[in-house]
Order: structure tokens, then sequence, then C-alpha cells
């Protein structure tokens, strides 16, 4: 592990970190992207139905949208889990 703390500390004295910092920023905008093509289609829908269906609707709606929130809580405590397991 010390190589490599010397090695990355290399790289960032022989290299400008704004230079790598740059292509970091770059490097995401693709990926940011495409998450927006698919989830702001999704969300304005989810907004509009809400907005102009019935109570049973709403309800259902309601309940897909804490459901989704609640798995990413899920899948945050059983990596923090395995990961005190782990070591």
């Amino acid at each position: 592990m010390p190589n490599l703390a010397k090695r990355l500390a290399g790289f960032y004295i022989q290299n400008n970190p704004a230079d790598w910092i740059a292509q970091c920023d770059i490097g995401h905008v693709p990926a940011d992207g495409l998450t927006a093509i698919i989830s702001l289609p999704i969300g304005i829908g989810w907004v509009y139905l809400y907005t102009n269906m019935q109570t049973e609707t709403r309800a259902a709606i309601r309940f897909s949208t804490t459901a989704l929130r609640a798995i990413s809580g899920i899948i945050l405590a059983i990596t923090a889990l395995s990961l005190i397991h782990s070591s």
C-alpha cells in the first residue's frame, strides 16, 4: 500500500491535477446525460399522474415512490453491514 501512495503522489506531482480533474468532469457527462434522459420523463409523468388522477391512483403512486426510496436505504444498509463484517 505505501508503494501505491508514492506512485499516486508522483502522478499528482508530475501531472497537472487540474487536467486530471477536468478529465473526471468530462467523463461523467455521458452518464449524467443518460440518467437525465431516462429519469426526467418518468418523473414528469409521475407528477402529471399524481396531479390529474383519482385518489386510488394517487395512493398507488405514493406507495410506489415510498417503496423506491426504501430500496436505496436497504441496499445502503446491506452494503454497510457487508463492509463491517468483512473487515
